[in-house]
């Protein structure tokens, strides 16, 4: 065989074997990675609620239960059942610090268990155990007109209004028009309902009101005694606030109305004159009386001109 063949065969050969190397490597950048399996977790017997639960419940083996839960959900506040159990100690359950035990709030129906939820019978009251710090629970007496209807609920929030006779108090005598003598005024804005005639939560079993004639408050000590001095000065009655924040829902003012406020017919034919605007209506107590007395005094005499001279009549009232 001639050396230029053998040549030849050499380098194809070798040109072969570069060739396939390379392939090689081509197809084994083309091979996808392994995708990992998932790390299964475990599970833990969590104590849930098995039930919903108002406040003030004595809690039973009915109401709680055991259910398992991903060991990465798990959070250090709730109660969890041993995984050891034969070699537990006698009365190491966690059951039994919620058995007998009182509902200080609302549960939802598999919420899971925290002691914080619930105290001894003994320990205290529920609504003390359910009051913010330095609040307190004061009760008002409401018919179901003045409670909107039985359609105020506890943890709702209200303002509290006080309706009374101006007039019956200050002694306002000489008019007999009865004018500035009913008044309105928001006492108290954004109080929230604790309970209504003893009741802590609203049973859905009951329909949508909860008709009652006891509303119990929480309020600061300032505005308990505002309260029972509204009480004795005139009726009290509550208005619902919506769960949706407003725009003036920061607004603390405590405002009123008079009647003469309430009714434009009032106030133009009564204590305003029918040229004078809206804008002319007295803007504070102290205003509405003074006005009033002013006019009472100009519809309570007559000016007579005798040639030219001048004779006030003053009429009785």
């Amino acid at each position: 065989m001639r050396p230029i063949v053998i040549v030849l065969i050499v380098l194809a050969l070798g040109t072969a074997g570069i060739a396939a190397f390379l392939m090689s490597q081509y197809l084994a950048s083309q091979k996808t990675e392994p995708t990992p399996t998932a790390v299964s977790t475990g599970t833990t017997n969590v104590l849930v609620a098995a039930r919903g639960i108002s406040p003030g419940t004595v809690l039973t083996e009915e109401d709680i239960r055991w259910e398992p839960w991903p060991d990465t959900l798990i959070d250090e506040r709730f109660t969890t059942q041993p995984k050891e159990v034969e070699n537990q100690p006698a009365g190491s359950d966690p059951q039994q610090n919620f058995l007998n035990r009182i509902a200080r709030r609302s549960i939802m129906a598999g919420e899971p268990m925290s002691r914080e939820m619930v105290i001894k019978q003994g320990d205290g009251s529920v609504v003390s155990a359910n009051l913010a710090p330095g609040m307190r629970a004061a009760t008002i007496g409401v018919v179901p007109q003045q409670g909107v209807a039985g359609l105020v609920l506890p943890n709702d929030h209200v303002d509290i209004l006080m309706s009374l006779g101006v007039r019956d108090i200050v002694n306002l005598n000489g008019w007999k028009d009865v004018v500035l003598k009913y008044s309105t005024e928001t006492i108290l804005r954004d109080v929230r309902v604790i309970a209504i005639n003893q009741k802590m939560s609203h049973d859905p079993k009951e329909g949508v009101a909860e008709p009652g004639n006891l509303v119990t408050l929480e309020l600061t000590p300032e505005q308990v005694e505002k309260v029972r001095v509204a009480q004795q000065l005139g009726d009290l009655s509550l208005a619902l606030r919506s769960m949706v924040p407003g725009i003036n829902d920061k607004d603390k003012t405590q405002t009123y109305t008079m009647d003469v406020r309430a009714s434009r017919s009032l106030s133009s034919l009564v204590a305003l004159d029918l040229e004078e605007d809206e804008d002319k209506l007295p803007q504070t107590t102290a205003e509405a009386v003074k006005m009033a007395k002013e006019r009472a005094a100009r519809r309570s005499e007559v000016k007579i001109n005798r040639g030219g001279s001048i004779a006030v009549q003053k009429f009785g009232q």
